[in-house]
């Protein structure tokens, strides 16, 4: 049973789909656009498939999309840095679809990459695709983000100098 109801001015639906329950907004304010939606999604469940099953994009479709976002929202020295560590993704993780990148793929290319590069460098990584991967889900392309829970490496407390005030009148 699809159950629309209303929220403040937005329309939602309620329903079961193998024994999970959805709720979600329509984001539309109008009854005939949300019931033009429901019926959609009952056409969709009475043939046996999920109206919000995500889409399956590519890594490398994931990243355009992802750097577009970042483009007025980061420095231009951060986009650099995010559109390097995006290089690497593709390289390790190749063009394969977002939904086959499991967690040991993930934790796979974290220690490959702490083979060769720092653990600052690794967890700077980490993040960027952690944060790619939650942009994917915010725009319902993948359920859950396979980097999620994986722990950061341990980085070496970096020294800070003082410098005295003769040392800093010699520079």
């Amino acid at each position: 049973m699809v159950r629309l109801y209303k929220r403040d001015k937005y329309w939602y639906i309620d329903f079961q789909y193998k024994g999970r329950r959805y709720q979600r907004s329509l984001g539309v304010t109008s009854r005939v656009a949300a019931e033009a939606a429901r019926g959609r999604v009952e056409f969709t469940l009475a043939q046996g498939k999920s109206p919000f099953e995500a889409r399956s994009i590519s890594l490398y479709e994931l990243i355009r999309i992802y750097l577009e976002y970042c483009v007025g929202r980061n420095r231009p020295h951060t986009l650099k840095t995010k559109r390097l560590y995006c290089e690497r993704f593709l390289k390790h993780f190749g063009n394969a679809p977002i939904n086959d990148i499991t967690r040991a793929d993930v934790e796979r290319y974290v220690l490959k990459r702490a083979e060769t590069a720092g653990a600052f460098t690794v967890n700077r990584e980490l993040a960027t695709l952690r944060h790619a991967l939650n942009f994917a889900i915010e725009r319902d392309l993948i359920e859950r983000n396979p980097a999620a829970k994986i722990k950061l490496l341990p980085e070496e407390k970096r020294f800070i100098k003082i410098l005295s005030d003769d040392e800093l009148s010699h520079y």
